[in-house]
């Protein structure tokens, strides 16, 4: 019975200790031994300590394959040569404390860049938040958002991006060190926890750190990517005592940053920004409802040739109609559209209409042979930076043209230079499927960035279109008039047609005729008008021009 009793003690797996009541080991069996990285001579009169009988406590310990694990502890009552001992037990719990960890650190920290996540993010600012009203001592919320990483994702896939994520990641590490928090709240999102900025000051210095940083490149899955961050900044105790707050105020400010782009790529938190904050959730949701509702209608503005006044163009401009009859214009909406994504359902809708309302004309024009119709004349329609990034955008305007049985040149499309700023490169592949279909492309707002000069010879542009800005100078600038004249005559150099914007009097006329300007668009000629007092106007003017003087 003694010698089986033995077996059991020597063949467990179990670490199995002996501790007198000085603490000292008198027996320890293999499978201790080989926990506790010593054979039993070593062990024999080694200290261990003073168990507590009946609970349980973990020891570091050296497991049978060489590593470093760790054993639960747990002590009973015993004898030991006629004295008074304990009796410990060692279980190795190394891998259910690994899988435990495993379960805490996913829950604390984001799978795919190992930063800490929302959850962990929050508990670490409410105890600095404690530790900041304890010592009176700043700190900094700092809230990032990546500028167009959705065109990444869009164009290169969602493997790019999140090679992206994690090189963003790597790069922000780097640069705040172990000083201060850095945590990936979800998509292109992360956050800092600043605790030791001192200042406003400090924490400007520590976002302008952030931007400059930013302005090399990003490896990502052997692509070479420029992302910088919009970044926006809440101080503790200035703009906010709770982490909830300060989250709340530094997203707000970082809006405000993106809406305000410059050289330094960051805003701090001011008290207004909430205000418009809340207004632009309000016509977010204004512009959803009138988008299910069926509220977008579109309007169409005339252009005359300048040498014989006659109607030759229009561009279509679009108008939201809330419940209550209120017209929303472009200026108003359409900066919440891009913002949100609606510019996208928004596009889409006015190709179609657009395409069906010549339709539309024509067959009265047909039907009607008898008595006058409207000699619908091609139509512009404004494309968003937002539709540039569809690669399908050629295939659905072929469809559409199909649908309705149109001559492409009944349609232009109009891009903005600020729409190609950053993806001219992306954007040309498009832009050239587009001309091949027979439509004709309009850089509208030429002048106004400086960039024009390289679309004009990248992009497969046939007119351009001056800016109401340069127009509204003349004939009163010198200055402006001599811009005017060149960039006619570069246009005409290029095998360009230009149209002036914002045309409204007599003398901006008469003017730009002698300059050489092709064409004309502005409230002399015409405000934008519903189709049907656009298809009176065409017939008004079928025979006869444009009163212009």
């Amino acid at each position: 019975m003694q010698s089986s009793f033995s077996n059991v003690v020597l063949k467990n797996h179990s670490g199995i200790l002996v501790v007198d009541r000085q603490g000292l080991i008198r027996f320890a069996n293999p499978a201790a031994q080989k926990s506790l990285g010593r054979n039993a001579a070593q062990l024999d009169g080694l200290p261990f300590g003073l168990p507590s009988i009946g609970s349980q406590t973990e020891l570091d310990i050296l497991r049978p394959d060489g590593s470093y694990g760790i054993a639960e502890v747990t002590a009973t009552e015993t004898e030991w040569e006629g004295l008074p001992a304990s009796l410990i037990m060692l279980h190795d719990i190394t891998d259910r404390k690994r899988a435990e960890d495993q379960v805490q650190h996913q829950a604390t920290h984001d799978t795919l860049t190992g930063l800490p996540n929302r959850s962990m993010f929050l508990n670490c600012l409410e105890q600095a938040l404690l530790d900041g009203r304890r010592h009176r001592e700043p700190l900094a919320v700092l809230f990032l958002d990546l500028d167009r990483f959705k065109e990444v994702n869009d164009t290169l896939g969602h493997r790019v991006g999140d090679a992206l994520l994690e090189a963003v990641a790597l790069r922000l590490k780097r640069i705040l060190g172990n000083q201060d928090l850095v945590a990936r709240l979800g998509g292109d999102e992360f956050t800092v926890l600043a605790r030791r900025v001192g200042s406003a000051n400090g924490a400007g210095e520590l976002a302008a750190r952030i931007s400059t940083a930013f302005s090399t490149p990003l490896d990502a899955a052997g692509h070479r990517l420029y992302s910088r961050p919009s970044i926006g900044i809440a101080l503790f105790p200035e703009h906010g005592n709770t982490g909830e707050t300060l989250m709340r105020n530094a997203d707000t400010a970082m809006y405000e940053a993106k809406r305000r782009p410059g050289i330094e790529g960051f805003a701090f938190y001011q008290p207004e920004q909430t205000q418009r904050s809340r207004e632009r959730l309000d016509l977010e949701t204004r512009l959803r409802t009138i988008l299910a509702a069926g509220g977008l209608r579109l309007r169409y503005q005339a252009q005359a040739d300048l040498r014989t006044g006659r109607l030759c163009a229009a561009e279509t401009l679009m108008r939201c109609v809330d419940a209550q009859g209120r017209i929303l214009l472009p200026g108003q909406f359409i900066p919440v559209m891009e913002q949100t994504g609606l510019i996208r359902e928004a596009g889409d809708w006015a190709l179609g209409a657009a395409c069906m309302q010549i339709r539309a004309w024509l067959d009265q024009q047909s039907t009607h042979a008898d008595r006058p119709a409207c000699t619908p004349p091609p139509l512009a329609i404004n494309l968003s930076a937002v539709q540039l990034d569809d690669a399908n955008l050629p295939d659905r305007i072929a469809e559409l043209l199909d649908r309705y049985r149109l001559a492409p040149d009944r349609l232009a499309l109009e891009v903005t230079e600020s729409a190609l700023m950053d993806k001219a490169d992306r954007a040309r592949t498009i832009l050239e499927r587009l001309t091949t279909l027979g439509v004709s492309l309009h850089l509208d707002d030429f002048g106004t960035g400086y960039s024009s000069l390289a679309l004009l010879g990248e992009l497969p542009f046939s007119v351009i279109k001056i800016d109401r800005g340069f127009v509204s100078q003349v004939p009163g600038s010198e200055k402006h008039i001599g811009l005017i004249a060149a960039m006619i005559a570069m246009a005409h150099r290029l095998h360009l047609r230009v149209v002036a914007e914002g045309v409204e009097t007599p003398d901006q006329w008469a003017l730009l005729r002698q300059l050489g300007c092709d064409m004309a668009q502005g409230y002399l000629i015409s405000r934008p008008l519903p189709p049907a007092a656009f298809a009176r106007l065409c017939m008004g003017h079928r025979d006869r021009p444009v009163k212009h003087g």
